[in-house]
């Protein structure tokens, strides 16, 4: 005698059912944890300041345009021979890139952006470079001023992220004055995670996972 066929049971329970002796899922847990985003995580993102390098690292460029200008018109006028002129004009060209062109534009090319979410960090001018952070993330703000910095009420902000490398705000002006409204965001931050209900799974809470049937 052949004993009756039993059909195939499914390797995995169909959608809204649970295996014999497993718990199944609590729906208030799954609607805790799938529930829509409240206001403070859609809360828009405001710029709060936009930042470039202390306006004096412009001062070495301009002397330099200064000074290379009037010598390319006095020696450029006192040579007799053409090649000499041209000389005299090419030379003062290559200086001036180099001395004047490639440091305004290393400036204009670096920028920092607080917001009330994050501070972003651009570098580069034809090849741009962005790093950024959550305010959320930041741990601990930083200052560090050298004499000249301290004359001019500048400084170097850094931004300790966890584990990772600080981000710098390198020579911002009105160091002490970003760092003051960093703590504040920070602080911000942190009251708005605090303010936010905490959900806690309950006990025998399984995950619900339905892949697609098998043969």
């Amino acid at each position: 005698m052949t004993s009756p066929a039993h059909p195939a049971q499914p390797r995995y329970p169909a959608p809204g059912q649970t295996r014999a002796g497993e718990a199944a899922p609590h729906t208030s847990d799954l609607d805790a944890a799938l529930r829509p985003a409240t206001a403070a995580h859609v809360r828009p993102e405001i710029i709060i300041a936009r930042l470039r390098r202390h306006g004096r690292r412009l001062t070495f460029p301009v002397i330099m345009l200064l000074v290379i200008a009037p010598m390319a018109g006095y020696f450029g006028s006192s040579l007799s021979e053409p090649w000499q002129r041209l000389t005299v004009i090419v030379g003062a060209l290559l200086l001036s890139i180099i001395a004047v062109v490639l440091p305004y534009f290393a400036w204009l090319g670096t920028t920092f952006t607080v917001t009330t979410k994050r501070v972003i960090v651009r570098h580069g001018f034809l090849v741009r470079s962005r790093s950024e952070a959550s305010i959320g993330r930041i741990r601990e703000v930083r200052m560090r001023q050298t004499a000249v910095q301290r004359m001019h009420r500048s400084g170097t902000v850094q931004l300790m992220v966890g584990s990772d490398a600080p981000l710098e705000l390198v020579d911002v002006p009105g160091a002490e004055t970003i760092v003051s409204m960093l703590h504040e965001l920070i602080e911000r931050s942190y009251a708005v995670e605090d303010s936010l209900p905490q959900t806690q799974p309950s006990a025998g809470y399984t995950t619900a996972f339905h892949p697609a049937q098998h043969p």
